[in-house]
């Protein structure tokens, strides 16, 4: 990890995190809607480095420093794997929802009925 991320990361809450680190924000999605209702309900004014259509995009600005990404870690998953970036210490409480559709198979997949039991096992729990 870079000197600069160590730094980026040394703030004690959220709030300060935000308050005074550039930030790259997806336009017009669930993780944006969220980001925008948790900075209002914490008072905070954000810097906001860049606004970026696509993932591909927050990682490459991500990789050269440009801010701190506000994404799922899946989208930065080979360098936080490597250690060439780091996922802050603060939860942001965003959650984007996935949807699958699948039709019945004669041979499914084992992995899509373990997942396809658990959500049903969470609907009726």
């Amino acid at each position: 990890m870079r000197l600069w991320q160590e730094l980026r990361l040394k703030y004690t809450s959220l709030k300060e995190f935000l308050e005074n680190e550039p930030l790259i924000l997806p336009t017009e999605s669930v993780i944006r809607a969220g980001f925008e209702n948790l900075v209002t309900k914490l008072g905070v004014r954000s810097i906001i480095a860049a606004n970026v259509d696509d993932m591909a995009m927050v990682r490459l600005l991500t990789r050269e420093g440009v801010g701190l990404a506000v994404a799922p870690s899946v989208v930065l998953a080979d360098e936080i794997g490597n250690g060439s970036l780091a996922t802050a210490p603060f939860d942001l409480g965003i959650v984007e929802p996935f949807f699958a559709v699948t039709l019945p198979r004669k041979f499914p997949h084992p992995a899509l009925l373990d997942l396809l039991d658990a959500q049903s096992s969470q609907r009726a729990g």
